[in-house]
């Protein structure tokens, strides 16, 4: 079967959408890695929200190496079930993206409401909770901050993570001068918008994709009730 001109081109062009549609399943992949992995110390303050978005991000990265195939073969061998399959699949891939990318502009506004009180809280915390403990040591020692709005809010108690080269006792006049709050705001709030900005804009790039598959199905099944009167 000979599709028209301008089919052909659609044709070329679905075949290249696909090679950038597993190039952006990787993309999601190593930012939903990327980004969970500095999140897992500090799950007892964050939002469960935080930690299901990038694994989103990473089963629609996974899901579009599979998804890809349809859409290599149906362009291929001018199919026009795989070809819709291909579109349909993709509309449902775009309706996630765009659903973990809302999500993640939402937690991102919750970071600057929330963080605050969160980390004061956590710091009664700190002897009774293993997690806490590594939460707080890890934040101090790696952002060189003490206590979440100032180094008094550890009271009479200062971990040793607050003071560079202390290793048995700690006092306020030995401590970092950053609180860690405006770090740890950051942090989450950009990797936050890094999560709905990659799920909207691959989205945005994915409506090509959908455009591509419908107009080439469109041709095939044009060409085939013209084969099928002749």
């Amino acid at each position: 079967m000979s599709l028209p001109f301008g089919a052909k081109c659609i044709k070329c062009l679905l075949f290249t959408f696909n090679l950038l549609f597993v190039v952006t399943g990787i993309i999601l992949i190593i930012i939903g890695s990327v980004i969970k992995t500095p999140y897992s110390a500090y799950h007892y303050i964050l939002d469960h929200g935080f930690f299901a978005i990038p694994v989103l991000l990473i089963f629609i990265g996974i899901i579009i190496f599979f998804v890809s195939f349809f859409g290599c073969c149906g362009a291929v061998k001018e199919n026009y079930c795989m070809t819709i399959t291909f579109g349909v699949l993709l509309l449902l891939i775009l309706i996630l993206e765009i659903s973990g990318g809302i999500a993640g502009y939402v937690l991102r506004d919750k970071v600057s409401t929330e963080l605050k009180t969160d980390l004061l809280n956590s710091m009664q915390s700190y002897n009774s909770s293993k997690d806490v403990k590594n939460m707080w040591d890890i934040a101090q020692s790696t952002f060189y901050c003490c206590g979440a709005l100032e180094a008094n809010d550890w009271n009479s108690f200062i971990p040793t993570s607050c003071c560079p080269n202390v290793t048995n006792v700690c006092t306020l006049n030995d401590t970092y001068k950053e609180p860690c709050y405006n770090y740890l705001e950051n942090l989450f709030t950009y990797n936050a918008g890094a999560l709905g900005g990659a799920g909207i804009g691959i989205a945005v790039i994915q409506i090509l994709g959908i455009l591509f598959s419908y107009s080439l199905a469109m041709s095939i099944k044009e060409q085939y009730e013209s084969l099928e009167k002749d």
